[in-house]
């Protein structure tokens, strides 16, 4: 016998059964929320988790609006597109509605109640562009009189020209490295990790950042290159050097560009191709590390977020191992809604603000607060790599003899604790007498151990 419901009493019931009927799960897939303004109640909400929950009801957005309809409650269901083609959705019984396409969606977007900007105009010019290409055009017709040039057809053939070859655009020296920006300047570092290299262009000079360990002057990072007095000290931490590197390659700017002018001259002198072969794909195990590789990201400030989820969630890293800061907004706290920042050297979820963009610009300041900290946890991968040998302290308090496995670095974040700052590494120690069989692995500071 089938289960006959009563009818839906309030908004928030109704449109919670349409989407159960999806196949979307309460409280996993969405959830209902109350919107409120000046501690006022405005209307119901719904709140949409994930991108394929996102999808399904863009997908389904006008039978939501029938269905709700019919048990006597209205909600508009909009649908967004961000920049990198992901869609997201906003359903609620209050203001306007929303229908925003693909920009190549052959299907026009709904006229939307807000001021259009900038990016909008863009967006519709390459949609109305996109679809024209798609539509055949036959020769001699109207469409073709008054279609862009680079629309018409060839006399008679029906053969869509471009009016001119495209220009060959030069090889970018960082393809297929993992970047940071110190400062205005782009630097690229290798995979090996103890190399970072600053380059403008793809036949202009080189300067390099050398991490030396077993220097006799100082173990740290040695700034070499054109204009460059053979291998300078620059500082023990990446981070410092990188600063140091720019005031000196500011220096040494006027002859950086005469160079590349030198080299680029040469080349066409001698008829010799200014631009290299593609590089052969890397295998995928072999990729550098690149944290916000595929996604779409923001600058604010003096950092680069990472988008995690649409709209729910942006990080920020900057090495493979080094630490993550994350914004994650939060609906129906109990405190304030809005976007928290958490990580290393902050104290659980700090809120920071309602919106992404003075959030963002919140955590900035906090990071530099903690930069010391992040800036350590940074810098003991490079000091204590994979495979090195170390004397130390096991759990029986034993002196023994290990080495780094590689399986994690990093630091005490709890400000209040009183190794606050020490960094520690994981080491796998050698088999003795008292630990045969169980206590081989620990986690100790590195100022406790010593290399061999």
């Amino acid at each position: 016998m089938a289960k006959i419901l009563a009818p839906a009493k309030t908004p928030g019931v109704a449109v919670a059964r349409v989407l159960r009927g999806l196949g979307l799960k309460q409280g996993l897939d969405f959830g209902v929320r109350a919107e409120r303004k000046n501690g006022e109640r405005i209307g119901t909400r719904v709140a949409v988790f994930g991108q394929q929950a996102n999808q399904t009801v863009a997908d389904n957005a006008d039978a939501i609006e029938r269905a709700t309809a019919d048990a006597g409650f209205h909600f508009n269901v909009s649908v967004y597109f961000t920049p990198t083609g992901n869609v997201w959705v906003a359903v609620e019984n209050f203001g306007q509605r929303t229908r925003q396409t693909h920009f190549l969606s052959a299907t026009p977007a709904e006229p939307v109640t807000t001021v259009d900007t900038a990016e909008d105009a863009e967006a519709r010019k390459l949609r109305d562009r996109a679809v024209a290409l798609a539509m055949p055009i036959e020769p001699g017709s109207d469409a073709e009189k008054t279609a862009a040039p680079e629309l018409r057809v060839s006399d008679g053939l029906g053969i869509r020209t471009r009016t001119a070859a495209p220009k060959p655009t030069e090889a970018n020296p960082y393809e297929g490295y993992s970047t940071h920006v110190f400062e205005g300047r782009t630097w690229a570092r290798t995979e090996e990790g103890n190399v970072w290299f600053h380059q403008l262009t793809e036949h202009g000079p080189r300067h390099v950042l050398r991490f030396h360990q077993n220097r006799a002057d100082a173990k740290g990072w040695y700034l070499s290159g054109p204009g460059i007095n053979g291998d300078t000290f620059m500082a023990a931490r990446i981070t410092v050097a990188a600063h140091r590197a720019n005031g000196r390659l500011d220096d040494v700017a006027e002859l950086d560009g005469s160079t590349e002018q030198a080299v680029v001259d040469d080349a066409v002198k001698h008829g010799i191709r200014t631009r290299t072969a593609a590089p052969k794909p890397r295998p995928a195990f072999d990729q550098p590390f690149g944290p916000y590789t595929g996604r779409a990201t923001q600058t604010f400030g003096n950092r680069t977020w990472g988008c995690g989820v649409t709209g729910q969630m942006w990080f920020h890293q900057r090495t493979e191992h080094g630490p993550r800061h994350v914004l994650r907004v939060y609906l129906g706290r109990a405190r304030a809604n809005g976007w928290y920042l958490s990580g290393p050297g902050i104290n659980g979820d700090t809120f920071l603000a309602g919106t992404l963009t003075v959030a963002a610009r919140r955590a900035d300041v906090l990071l530099d607060d903690v930069a010391e900290l992040t800036d350590a946890m940074e810098q003991v991968i490079v000091d204590w790599p994979k495979g090195q040998r170390v004397q130390g302290l096991d759990n029986y308090g034993v002196t023994c003899i290990g080495t780094v496995n590689g399986v994690a670095w990093g630091a005490v974040t709890d400000p209040g604790h009183d190794n606050y700052g020490r960094t520690w590494v994981d080491v796998d120690w050698d088999e003795y007498s008292h630990n045969r069989g169980t206590g081989r692995r620990s986690r100790p500071f590195t100022s406790d151990l010593i290399k061999h």
